[in-house]
């Protein structure tokens, strides 16, 4: 695995580290200057909002400068952004720097996962993916605890801290990460070492009960233009469901659920997403390798599954105690739905672009944004299984092309007897 990867792990970390120390300080710090609950969610919503509008200029950016100096610059845009926004006098200018501050996480985003997708050997893209999330993951778990104790001193200092937290993360970038001419040196050097790339590594349609071996690190060939689409329309729903359900359902609804319906108290709020956490974390550790050895599509369909059964739970009478199932579970499906899609997309997007993975990110967002406004208005106007029962209706979408794509995993050649003759006579 590329050292790249790595260091792109731990920009993650801090990245997610600061983003949960100011989860419950935003809407706080926005009542404080004497507004109500919708102009407090704006603060929240404009970020989100800025985001998903800027990430096509991202994509278009990344093609200019490219990845690291992009990444580099939208990770200082929301440093900064997020002190200011700490330090405003005013409502207006908290939501003014906290817009600002989306511009620089689309940036940031965008041009991470596009470094990762190409640096990654093509065997070995769900597994960088489950990295480069642990690091997400790490800080899921780590931040939310210390914007708590931060935001009761005051919560003008969680902003400010996360500010501090993306200021070392753009150091990072800078004194670690290997700068893109040299990546694309290197790149230009791999591609002279490979004279015969049709006795390489292919990805091919398999069955899904054929033995599988160990693949090799060779780049595989893209698919035709009809393939494309097949495959980028199947990797863009489930973003689209992984968005709506794991960042913005479960974030919005479950805690309500578990207030309204089950009557427990926040602290058995967060002892139930600290549980899926944990979860979600160990699963990384084998989902990468599920995606790369067993298949794309395999990968996928297990984890939409299983995020559709925990959905079907939820919707369901529960108590207290078993609800803690459908959490893991969810756990599960979420580490699945943050690997398989994007290495379904690596297989795709080499040579294509910033725009393809620009639009890969646009609907994880759309998810994230709609997700909660329409599961919160189902739950109010009709009931919470209604609610989980339209964020299932969503899964089984994504589900169906997901089910019609053919698998593709990383096959080594073979090299007989006769086929070495063959090559040695070339």
């Amino acid at each position: 695995m590329p050292r790249d990867i790595y260091v792109l792990a731990v920009i993650s970390l801090f990245v997610s580290i600061g983003f949960g120390i100011i989860g419950p300080a935003i809407p706080l710090l926005a009542t404080q200057f004497g507004v109500g609950a919708f102009e407090a969610s704006l603060a929240i919503s404009a970020f989100a909002l800025f985001r998903f509008m800027s990430a096509m200029g991202s994509g278009q950016l990344i093609g200019k400068m490219g990845e690291r100096r992009v990444l580099v610059i939208g990770l200082m845009v929301q440093a900064i952004t997020s002190v200011l926004a700490g330090l405003a006098p005013t409502f207006e200018l908290l939501l003014t720097f906290r817009a600002i501050g989306g511009l620089g996480s689309a940036c940031f985003s965008i041009s991470s996962m596009a470094l990762l997708l190409r640096l990654a050997p093509p065997d070995r893209r769900g597994r960088a993916m489950a990295v480069y999330q642990g690091g997400n993951i790490m800080g899921a778990i780590i931040g939310p605890a210390c914007g708590g104790v931060l935001a009761d001193i005051t919560p003008r200092l969680p902003l400010v801290v996360y500010g501090v937290f993306l200021l070392l993360a753009a150091v990072v970038g800078i004194a670690a990460l290997t700068p893109t001419a040299q990546l694309a040196h290197a790149a230009v050097e791999t591609e002279d070492r490979e004279p015969h790339i049709e006795d390489a590594l292919q990805y091919e349609d398999i069955e899904d009960n054929v033995a599988v071996p160990e693949p090799i690190h060779v780049e595989p060939t893209a698919p035709d233009r009809a393939g494309f689409r097949r495959i980028y329309f199947t990797a863009l729903l489930a973003n689209l469901a992984a968005g709506w359900v794991f960042y913005g359902m479960r974030n919005s609804l479950i805690p309500l659920y578990i207030s309204d319906i089950l009557h427990k108290s926040a602290g058995w709020t967060g002892l139930a997403f600290f549980v899926g956490a944990l979860v979600q974390g160990a699963a990384l550790l084998r989902t990468g390798w599920l995606a790369d050895v067993v298949g794309r599509k395999f990968a996928l369909m297990v984890g939409l599954l299983i995020g559709l059964g925990s959905l079907i739970v939820f919707m369901l009478p529960i108590s207290a105690a078993l609800f803690l199932l459908p959490m893991m579970s969810f756990g599960v499906a979420a580490a699945l739905m943050a690997t398989a899609p994007a290495a379904l997309l690596a297989d795709i997007a080499q040579g294509r672009g910033g725009k393809v993975i620009a639009g890969f990110s646009m609907m994880s967002d759309l998810g994230a944004i709609t997700g909660p406004l329409i599961s919160g208005w189902i739950a109010d106007e009709v009931s919470y299984s209604a609610a989980f029962g339209a964020s299932a209706v969503i899964v089984a979408m994504a589900l169906i092309p997901a089910v019609l794509l053919p698998n593709r995993r990383a096959r080594a050649a073979r090299t007989g007897p006769l086929r070495r003759l063959v090559r040695a006579t070339r």
